[in-house]
């Protein structure tokens, strides 16, 4: 869904036409582009057909092409240089030889940016790109006229509303003290890169937002064109890739009604109707893809600056990435999750108007793990304890594993256990020898520093038992969090807001159900499985702004001997890719 302010209206009719000329862009005749019907809250464009002009002779199998786009016409990191490279772009040699030269110089000292190269992907090489060009444009550099079309009547007129759009207040406003475990320090460190990279070397011709307008409507608009590997192959490749006048096609699954491929001759882009989808054969219709067929809540709003329409026919997912800050306040939760490279989220399954916590999914069990304990366990709360000497641990590891005397590589353990644990990554990078967990097999009270998976598949592990003191944790956490946002609401970001709001709504949802005695977990639910799909939980976040730190942790709390009645051996052989030379 691709917003523009009602005043750019009669921009879009002339947008087409251009691309029509510039880019040799083949539209079915009775194709427009217009104000979308899929909103009334925000005016935003869309693709209609006048199915009344429609010559249905032509369509084969009721597919019916309403674009090709030639592939030279699209943007991806194999066309863009070969876009700006061609000489007949320019009015003079010396045009073409400055811009050129210009965008090669300035893209190489880009790239030597530590973090543009550590977040290197074809999206942001796209980004890097078009703000050069963008930025070459405002200096009176000349540009081919298909890179301007696009550059000024579409990525600098397409207003996103998402994360990447509020980029330039995260660092003056409540967005990542409140919403940062959804992202948005690392999102900040590329925008903050990019930003630093063009005030050095473009001065006063730049402007912060140009930056985050850049990369929200990038991102928002790439599509993910499939390409074979070798000809007539069934094997393809995805390009990351900006289609003109495809890109304004918007999404919804329940109207969904064309989708785009590609000419395995040409490598041409199509749109391709399906008129057995279109309500009725006659007048308008708007044209409708699927952005993605599993909806999950947070990416559409961070990558489209919307929340898709609920389908209540299919699944709806939000992951709830849960707040740090909660976390580190009861048995440093924060420290355990990150020592086990656990992600603290909590899938939300919507379906039919109910709220369920998905807990058919791997990271769901991984989640029950800091609440495992035996009924007859000494411990009370938890089966763990932490090791504030584990720097020995790791040291003793290193001696046996590389000879020597443990004593020799403690202090450097010791500051490298410190250094992974206080930094902001969620993932510690290190083998998990920090928390020693009591069990018991058969009968025999055991323990050991094992990581996340030998718990799971543990054959006493009680999975009852650590979903029923998890639950008791998240409805304090839920509360917890309403509580908070509803504090906080009015100092953070339109995006972000939207968000809060469906954590809000989700959660008073859950809430009620839990008071009125409902399934709340998935695995109890009867719902067809027809309607369910898989979606993935976020990865582990590089900066999750968040301070962790071990102070909390009393020494009643931890092992009071680093080698508490554990095989060692076992685990230098477990980890020998970290121990060994």
């Amino acid at each position: 869904m691709h917003f523009l302010p009602l005043k750019q209206t009669d921009v879009v009719s002339k947008t087409l036409d251009k691309f029509k000329r510039c880019y040799g862009v083949e539209v079915r005749d009775g194709f427009i582009l217009g104000q979308s019907t899929i909103t009334d809250s925000v005016k935003c464009i869309g693709a209609f057909l006048d199915l009344d002009k429609l010559v249905e002779e032509n369509a084969s199998n009721d597919m019916v092409q309403l674009l090709r786009i030639p592939a030279i016409s699209t943007f991806s990191i194999h066309t863009i240089l070969e876009i700006v490279n061609q000489r007949s772009q320019y009015s003079t040699e010396r045009q073409f030889q400055d811009t050129t030269g210009s965008i090669k110089r300035i893209f190489a000292l880009c790239c030597e940016n530590a973090v543009i190269i550590e977040n290197l992907s074809e999206t942001l090489i796209l980004i890097m790109y078009f703000l050069i060009l963008e930025l070459l444009q405002q200096m009176g550099y000349a540009l081919p006229e298909i890179v301007s079309e696009y550059l000024n009547n579409v990525l600098l007129t397409t207003e996103v509303g998402s994360f990447y759009t509020d980029l330039p207040a995260y660092a003056t406003c409540a967005n990542l003290e409140i919403m940062a475990q959804y992202g948005l320090a690392d999102l900040y460190s590329v925008f903050q890169s990019l930003v630093d990279f063009s005030e050095r070397n473009f001065e006063d011709q730049f402007e912060p937002q140009v930056v985050a307008n850049i990369m929200a409507s990038v991102i928002s608009r790439c599509l993910e064109i499939p390409h074979e590997l070798e000809p007539n192959s069934e094997d393809f490749q995805v390009q990351t890739t900006l289609v003109p006048i495809l890109d304004y096609i918007n999404h919804n699954n329940e109207l969904v009604n064309a989708h785009f491929d590609v000419d395995r001759q040409t490598n041409d882009v199509l749109l391709l109707l399906d008129l057995d989808q279109c309500r009725g054969r006659k007048g308008l219709t708007e044209v409708f893809i699927s952005y993605s067929p599993v909806q999950e809540l947070v990416h559409f709003e961070k990558i489209y600056g919307f929340s898709p329409s609920l389908d209540p026919q299919m699944a709806t997912y939000m992951n709830l990435c849960l707040d740090k800050t909660f976390l580190s306040q009861e048995s440093s939760l924060d420290l355990f999750f990150k020592w086990f490279e656990i992600k603290p989220c909590v899938q939300f399954c919507i379906l039919a108007d109910t709220v369920y916590i998905n807990d058919c999914i791997e990271s769901f069990y991984e989640l029950t793990i800091p609440f495992s304990a035996d009924a007859d366990s000494t411990y009370s709360s938890t089966n763990f304890r932490y090791d504030k000497k584990a720097f020995k641990v790791f040291a003793e590891h290193f001696a046996r594993a590389r000879g020597g005397d443990a004593k020799d590589f403690e202090e450097i353990c010791d500051e490298q256990v410190e250094q992974n644990e206080s930094n902001s990554c969620e993932g510690i990078d290190l083998p998990q020898l920090a928390w020693m967990y009591y069990y018991c097999v058969d009968g025999k009270s055991r323990c050991g520093r094992l990581d996340k998976g030998q718990i799971i598949r543990l054959s006493g592990y009680d999975l009852a038992s650590a979903k029923k003191r998890l639950l008791a944790y998240l409805s304090r956490y839920f509360q917890w969090r309403q509580d908070f946002l509803q504090k906080k609401l009015p100092l953070i970001s339109a995006s972000m807001r939207r968000v809060a709001v469906h954590e809000q709504t989700l959660i008073a949802k859950l809430l009620c159900q839990v008071e009125q005695g409902e399934s709340i977990f998935l695995s109890d639910a009867k719902v067809d499985s027809e309607k369910l799909q898989e979606y993935p939980i976020p990865s582990l976040l590089k900066d999750s702004y968040h301070h962790y730190s071990s102070s909390t942790i009393s020494e009643g709390d931890s092992v009071q001997e680093c080698f508490l009645s554990t095989d060692e051996l076992s685990e230098i052989q477990y980890y020998s890719d970290f121990f060994s030379p």
